[in-house]
């Protein structure tokens, strides 16, 4: 538990922690096909949290 009283699972914010893994797999599977797909997915993700 922090010292704000919510438990560490609950601290990763809004999203939770199940949406942290889900966008680091698309991350990574972006990652082994190549660079240019993992800059893609990297600012496809940056776009949809701005919003």
């Amino acid at each position: 538990m922090s010292s704000t009283g919510t438990t560490d699972h609950e601290a990763t914010g809004p999203r939770g922690a199940r949406h942290e893994r889900d966008t680091a797999d698309r991350l990574l599977r972006a990652a082994t096909r190549s660079g240019a797909h993992l800059i893609a997915e990297a600012a496809s993700l940056v776009q949809g949290w701005a919003v």
